[in-house]
């Protein structure tokens, strides 16, 4: 996704994201890979969003009481990406992995 979409992607209270930029402008301690979650709805017009980071950061704080303490940190809504939700697979035996297969 490039920084345009990103812009203008919609996040959800409850979304779960990961920091994508090399850098936050307004905080060293994010790094690339983080995650985290949205706290409040950021529709396409609004730049900030509203994190709960799952990493402490030195300097963060609680959104207003709104998360813990040294986990909150608002950043430009570009530096972000919602992360997919993984599918869930029931396992299979093996024969029947290779029926599946047509062998």
């Amino acid at each position: 996704m490039c920084k345009y979409d990103r812009e203008r992607q919609v996040l959800r209270k409850g979304d779960r994201i990961i920091f994508v930029s090399d850098r936050a402008e307004d905080n060293g301690h994010l790094k690339y890979g983080m995650t985290g979650t949205v706290l409040r709805d950021c529709p396409e017009d609004i730049t900030w969003v509203y994190i709960a980071w799952d990493e402490a950061l030195p300097n963060g704080h609680s959104n207003d009481g709104v998360c813990e303490v040294g986990h909150g940190w608002n950043t430009n809504k570009y530096s972000v990406e919602k992360l997919q939700e993984s599918a869930e697979f029931d396992a299979c035996s093996d024969d029947e992995f290779t029926l599946f297969l047509g062998l």
